[in-house]
């Protein structure tokens, strides 16, 4: 299984649970899946296939859990 499948799974069993926390902000998984599926499509928009590389410099936040999950 692998993280895209464990997120459907989880944002269809349990939309409303807290899927993340980062400081004083979080997302449920609905909300998690749903920022990850559009930036997942964004990539997709701009050519990025599988295998291709994306780097980020960031400090961890929600933005970085996006972008990871989206990217794998």
């Amino acid at each position: 299984m692998d993280f895209s499948s464990i997120l459907d799974e989880s944002a269809s069993k349990y939309p409303d649970r807290i899927a993340v926390v980062a400081g004083n902000q979080s997302l449920t998984f609905a909300a998690l899946h749903d920022r990850v599926a559009r930036l997942a499509g964004g990539f997709i928009g701009l050519g990025l296939a599988p295998g291709d590389r994306i780097a980020t410099v960031m400090p961890n936040s929600l933005d970085l859990i996006t972008i990871l999950l989206a990217s794998a």
